[in-house]
């Protein structure tokens, strides 16, 4: 969505160069893109292009040009851009890029290549590694996820290498903070007997009030090694689930609709990201949207562009596959990942458009 937004304030940022002179459509245009404009405030000059509006003498010299400027004047940015007839490589990446990201309803995109499903990407596990100053060794890191709920467990890995890849024995402290940097408790590592250390937080063994929802972090040093890091992770109150109910259709637009029956705990805005597939496990593209519940039971629809399903070039059935439910406050109270695996109709895709 962010993208969207940068290509089309450089799109009517070119169309306030190709219209040199400025008109009140253009003018307007700006206006309307000013926050936007301020991403390429400090960018490179852009080469000037051919065939921009005439000038106000070069009008008045030729009735005809005077003709095809306000002609141009009543264009859109895109439309401006579309009708030089001497495109620049500039202009011509523009309009690649706009067809690209307009090509789809706000809101959907494809996925380009498999891995890069947008939903799996926001829960990735960070992976941190920090050198000693003379660089010899390392001190790795990681949480086995981004987000828990209350009952869950955090498992926490740490080893120390050297620069030839050895495992280094350790004895490493480690502290639970929170927001504030107090310390909630210490925590005990064990080896796993490979060159790796373990530690475990039971998170239902603290109480709501003691740990309530937020971003914690899990200090570990080895004062042996003379190493320290941290990782943190969300405590996380989504006040949001998936009861398992689904339905679908296929709406007038000749979009899928995949409809997702949740279960509210509070009235509240909530977010939702999910990914399509194909049955045979080829990445299709991804939804999102948001909108505020009450607390109880929603049919929340999930709309997938039929373009971009026709894009993917597979038959159905189709497999919603990776879900995304948050609650929208700060930090952002996300589930864990979602993966209900609910299979559609078997639809054609001359169905869709």
């Amino acid at each position: 969505m962010k993208i969207k937004i940068i290509i089309a304030s450089f799109v009517a940022l070119l169309a306030i160069i190709i219209g040199l002179q400025g008109s009140p459509n253009v003018v307007n245009t700006q206006t309307k893109n000013q926050t936007s404009q301020n991403t390429f405030a400090d960018s490179a000059s852009i080469p000037a292009p051919i065939n921009t509006v005439p000038t106000s003498t070069q009008a008045i010299n030729n009735p005809q040009v005077a003709m095809d400027s306000q002609a141009l004047n009543g264009l859109s940015p895109i439309e401006r851009i579309r009708a030089i007839q001497q495109q620049t490589q500039l202009h011509k990446s523009v309009l690649k890029d706009h067809e690209q990201f307009s090509r789809y309803p706000e809101g959907n995109n494809a996925i380009a290549e498999d891995g890069q499903d947008p939903v799996l990407q926001r829960y990735e596990v960070d992976e941190r590694t920090t050198l000693s100053e003379d660089k010899t060794k390392g001190l790795t890191i990681w949480a086995d996820k981004k987000f828990y709920l209350h009952n869950d467990t955090v498992n926490v890995i740490a080893y120390i290498q050297d620069n030839e890849g050895q495992y280094l024995t350790s004895d490493f402290n480690g502290q639970l903070l929170d927001g504030q940097q107090h310390v909630i408790t210490p925590i005990n590592f064990n080896t796993m007997g490979n060159g790796q250390y373990q530690a475990q937080i039971a998170l239902g063994d603290f109480s709501s009030t003691a740990m309530p929802a937020g971003i914690y972090k899990i200090l570990i040093q080895s004062p042996q090694h003379q190493l320290i890091d941290a990782v943190t992770f969300t405590l996380t109150q989504p006040d949001i689930e998936l009861t398992g109910e689904y339905k679908e259709h296929i709406d007038g637009s000749g979009q899928l609709v995949i409809e997702a029956q949740v279960l509210v705990a509070s009235a509240n805005p909530y977010y939702v990201q999910a990914s399509l597939y194909s049955e045979t496990g080829k990445a299709i593209g991804v939804t999102q949207s948001s909108q505020t519940l009450n607390a109880g039971l929603h049919w929340l629809p999930l709309n997938f562009s039929g373009v971009m399903i026709q894009d993917a070039g597979e038959d159905g059935p189709y497999v919603l596959k990776n879900v995304s439910l948050a609650k929208v406050t700060i930090p952002m109270m996300r589930t864990p990942l979602l993966q209900p695996g609910f299979t559609t109709d078997s639809y054609r895709l001359s169905e869709f458009k």
